[in-house]
């Protein structure tokens, strides 16, 4: 059947409502490894404490009126658009623009290395061709039996 419900003390519950006001509600693993805590809702799991808290938050809620939370001091945050910033900007924009500058213009050397090696290739593609056609010319004389005098 469960485990039998023990009744909440009025110590208990003065230590589960400072609890709350230190730690927020939530916070039930915390509040019981607490030092100050500890000692006095040693009997309680944090289930316990959950559930103990919702029926203080009910009966808070039914006999008083919750105090209005505090208002925060709004700080401005710094302007997006200020001189510093603008700066700033300007600053990061030009040195990206010079990075990319100095990336084309490695590219382009590339390309120009490339472009002269794909001549060169294309030339000695030319002069086996013309060598291919030698020794044709060479075999062909050759197999039928004439002589072939190299110069």
């Amino acid at each position: 059947m469960g485990n039998p419900k023990l009744k909440w003390t009025l110590e208990e519950e003065e230590a589960i409502t400072a609890a709350v006001a230190k730690f927020g509600t939530g916070q039930w693993k915390n509040i019981l490894k607490d030092p100050e805590f500890a000692p006095r809702l040693a009997n309680r799991s944090n289930v316990q404490l959950k559930v103990q808290d919702r029926y203080k938050i009910k009966d808070a809620a039914l006999g008083t009126e919750t105090p209005m939370p505090k208002e925060r001091e709004v700080q401005p945050s710094p302007s997006q658009n200020s001189p510093s910033n603008i700066s700033e900007k300007i600053k990061d924009a030009s040195a990206i623009a010079a990075q990319k500058i100095a990336e084309a213009q490695n590219k382009s050397l590339m390309v120009a290395e490339a472009v002269k090696e794909a001549e060169r290739i294309s030339e000695m593609a030319e002069d086996a061709d013309s060598v291919l056609l030698y020794f044709k010319e060479i075999l062909e004389q050759c197999s039928q039996g004439k002589t072939f005098i190299l110069p």
